[in-house]
């Protein structure tokens, strides 16, 4: 019987990208013109699920039989990376598998302050991360998964609209779940539901926003990226999902599970690189005590006055943080600062 590996090698010279494994039927190619035989050979029930179950680690194995259905991705030992969808039915199991290729070129970093490595070892909670378009949310998201993979214990799902980067289980277990243009459904939250911290980078929506906080009520961590550009548009948007006694509901329970909400700025230096920009606000009591009188210019002053002692700054004070560094440009500074003239005044009061 041929591998994994051989068949998927036997996809690329029939030219296409996708095989399915189904039982007692030959293996076949996604082609433009639809699912075609990849040879003639018919494979048994048992010999299907041997080379599916020849790709999938202990635990996903573990998920399927639980389930009847997982998707995933992972990296098999002859370094082929593969996404996969298997699901159970009367005649045993089958498989839609596909190679992909990572899709991040990006060399930037963006390192994670000490205060949200804190915040990400109690695996539990809601952490936001946000910014405009190529703000290193994914980046940041990606290193965040490392930090948990290589110092906790914890099963964790990845799920994404298209694998950047591929992680390999270490001290966690890991499964990404790519879902390309699909929206993540009630199903796949279900088939994720065992794992100890899920992370979203998909678009921001109602059902996953209200997914994650139910999650996050079983004692999860769930980190989610989200396309805003300061804090006050992601509060306009969670009241834009919900009305009314609905509206009050669902912002209590999210304000008693949120830990950290991070806004970032990627910003070219003066090095021909970026330098990461990050605000950071932890939700402590007098934080969600502020949301929940809707008195955000409190929660900025208290960050001004308050910010470090309790490990939280602003976008402008970070700016300002990699201005005075020599990291970035005055001109870049300005560029990316939310309020230009706070800016100013902070870099004057230092006599910068």
């Amino acid at each position: 019987m041929k591998t994994i590996e051989t068949l998927l090698e036997s996809v690329k010279l029939n030219g296409g990208h996708e095989m399915l494994l189904t039982p007692y039927s030959e293996p076949r190619v996604k082609t433009l013109g639809g699912w075609v035989p990849l040879e003639t050979e018919k494979i048994d029930s048992k010999s299907v699920k041997n080379l599916l179950f020849s790709i999938l680690n202990e635990q996903q194995k573990i998920d399927l039989t639980q389930y009847g259905f997982i998707i995933g991705s992972v990296s098999i030992q002859s370094g082929l990376n593969i996404s996969f969808k298997i699901i159970k039915n009367k005649l045993g199991f089958v498989g839609q598998i596909k190679e992909i290729e990572t899709t991040s070129n990006s060399k930037t970093k963006v390192f994670l302050t000490s205060n949200l490595k804190d915040q990400l070892l109690k695996c539990k909670g809601l952490i936001f991360l946000s910014g405009p378009a190529c703000s290193g949310k994914t980046t940041l998201l990606s290193e965040c998964i490392d930090f948990i993979n290589q110092n906790t214990n914890n099963y964790i799902s990845l799920i994404e609209s298209t694998v950047q980067n591929i992680h390999f289980s270490k001290e966690s277990i890991l499964n990404q779940i790519e879902v390309g243009s699909n929206k993540m459904d009630e199903s796949l939250w279900r088939s994720i539901e065992n794992s100890d911290i899920i992370a979203v980078d998909l678009p921001f929506t109602s059902f996953n926003f209200e997914k994650a906080i139910e999650m996050s009520e079983a004692g999860k961590l769930v980190i989610m990226t989200i396309a805003v550009d300061e804090f006050s548009s992601l509060l306009n948007r969670v009241n834009q999902f919900f009305v009314g006694a609905a509206q009050k509901y669902i912002i209590e329970r999210w304000l008693k599970q949120m830990n950290v909400f991070v806004n970032l700025r990627l910003i070219q230096n003066q090095f021909d690189d970026y330098s990461s920009a990050q605000e950071i606000i932890i939700f402590n009591d007098q934080i969600r005590e502020f949301l929940r009188g809707s008195q955000l210019s409190e929660v900025y002053n208290y960050i001004l006055n308050f910010g470090d002692k309790v490990g939280m700054k602003t976008l402008n004070q970070s700016i300002m943080n990699l201005y005075i560094k020599n990291k970035i440009h005055i001109k870049e500074a300005f560029a990316n600062s939310p309020q230009p003239d706070e800016l100013d005044k902070m870099i004057g009061d230092l006599g910068v």
